[in-house]
């Protein structure tokens, strides 16, 4: 992929996620810096809207330093979608507990027919949901070293990969709900 495909991917991407997020007390400009722009609180979702149980599952470490953030832009995308979500931290190693999707963050890099894939979701579930996130891939479309540390980057490009992280795993997640149907 053509690093001027990978900004033009990326820009609308943050425009589109601009939109969807103006409501919130800090907008983003297309750099990832925070400008205090403050605006009229967004509402919470109804009460009667769907929860989401997130488990962060992060095998290697590859997500230390930006887990909050990742978190918080996911939340805030779905929350946009009328979902309430929890988070809490998970291991590779403990068993999928009911109801739950498990977000599991990847330090490899994916690619289809040549392109970066940035998440895949499985098309059903045979035991409990999962999604993956591929965060070398997702570093490298932002025209990231696919292979640094969160804690080498500056702040705002350290922001910029928390934004892209979350983006990604609440699009998959998306994905999920769709294929989770089947397993429930």
């Amino acid at each position: 992929m053509s690093t001027r495909f990978a900004v033009a991917v990326v820009t609308l991407a943050s425009i589109v996620a601009a939109a969807a997020t103006a409501d919130e007390a800090y907008l983003l400009d297309l750099e990832g810096v925070v400008r205090a722009r403050v605006r009229a609180p967004s509402s919470a979702p109804p009460a009667a809207s769907p929860v989401l149980r997130l488990v962060w599952v992060d095998p290697t470490g590859i997500g230390v330093g930006a887990e909050a953030a990742v978190r918080a832009e996911a939340r805030s995308l779905l929350r946009k979608m009328g979902a309430t979500v929890s988070w809490r931290r998970g291991d590779a190693r403990e068993m999928a507990r009911p109801g739950e999707v498990r977000v599991i963050l990847l330090d490899r890099t994916a690619t289809s027919f040549g392109k970066a894939v940035l998440g895949v979701t499985p098309p059903r579930f045979d035991v409990a949901p999962f999604v993956w996130v591929h965060v070398p891939s997702v570093r490298g479309v932002i025209g990231l070293d696919p292979r640094g540390s969160v804690f080498a980057l500056s702040p705002p490009a350290s922001r910029a990969l928390a934004i892209a992280l979350g983006r990604v795993a609440a699009h998959e997640l998306l994905h999920a709900s769709w294929a989770w149907r089947g397993y429930r």
